[in-house]
């Protein structure tokens, strides 16, 4: 009776885990919650003030002598107010004037939080200098905050706001448009409005928030299509790319893309678009660090 006891205690009994593999499994566990957290916390409170400068070379056939190596500073998506301070924005505006381009381009969505004046961008924003000038056309939020608020402190900052309209550059009597469209999903775009006057073999730069209008560009005598809107997807993963675009920014959603024409057309359209600056819904980026763009034309 004794012995058959004791064989049933022990059948009973679980296996002891050996030490080392408890070591294991905590530091599997420690693994499996920190990197989580610490990928949350890069993408929160590191990732989204490493502000980058992007270089980018471009060769337009049409472009004027006058104007080759033609400089132009591409900004876009501020989203001012939502975690976009005038601290972070002054930062921007050095950088950009360091680098001292001829002409300075904002692609839209100036504001963003209601609860944040965005008078407090403008002292900053006009300090942006150019001698070929200061152009911007609205965004989808610029609409959703309020149209005539972001056009009011655009000016307010000295830049020309482009609304199916355009404007000739001139260079040692050479001459390149600058048109802008209305936003594409909260206005009324207007290419042949934007273009009226321009001369059909005048090299033309749009300015067009969504990126994915250039499908519709591509139909017009445009060279080349500046754009935002799509932020790179602001969450970027490995192996798998934006985690989530916007309509509209989901064909060129980042970096430059180059169009080519049908129909006896040889000219190609090229579109480039930047991840912009701020953030917007949530303030993370992770592998999409924020960033404003100097672009060199060349005749080609």
């Amino acid at each position: 009776m004794m012995v058959e006891s004791l064989s049933r205690r022990n059948a009973n009994q679980r296996p002891e885990r050996s030490p080392g593999r408890r070591r294991f499994l905590r530091r599997l566990l420690g693994v499996m919650i920190g990197v989580p957290a610490a990928a949350a916390g890069y993408a929160r409170f590191i990732e989204p003030f490493m502000l980058r400068q992007r270089t980018l070379h471009l060769s337009l056939p049409r472009l004027p002598q006058a104007f080759n190596g033609l400089t132009i500073a591409h900004l876009t998506d501020i989203h001012f107010g939502h975690h976009m301070s005038a601290e972070r924005l002054q930062q921007v505006v050095d950088d950009i004037q360091a680098a001292e381009p001829d002409l300075i381009c904002l692609m839209g969505d100036l504001v963003e939080d209601r609860e944040v004046s965005v008078a407090q961008a403008i002292p900053v924003l006009r300090q942006l200098t150019a001698p070929l000038g200061k152009f911007a056309v609205l965004g989808n939020h610029d609409y959703e905050r309020g149209m005539d608020l972001a056009s009011e402190a655009f000016e307010a900052s000295g830049f020309q706001v482009l609304k199916n309209e355009s404007h000739l550059i001139e260079r040692h009597g050479a001459v390149v448009a600058v048109a802008g469209i209305d936003d594409a999903l909260k206005g009324i775009p207007d290419m042949n409005a934007a273009l009226r006057g321009i001369a059909a073999d005048t090299c033309s730069i749009l300015l067009a928030h969504e990126p994915d209008w250039g499908k519709e560009a591509l139909n017009y005598p445009i060279d080349l299509q500046l754009s935002g809107h799509s932020h790179g997807g602001q969450v970027r993963l490995p192996f798998f790319g934006p985690l989530l675009l916007p309509r509209l920014g989901t064909r060129y959603p980042d970096g430059l893309y180059e169009l080519e024409r049908t129909g006896g057309e040889t000219r190609s359209l090229f579109i480039y678009t930047s991840r912009g600056i701020g953030t917007t819904v949530l303030p993370i980026r992770f592998s999409c660090p924020p960033e404003w763009t100097i672009i060199t034309l060349s005749k080609s």
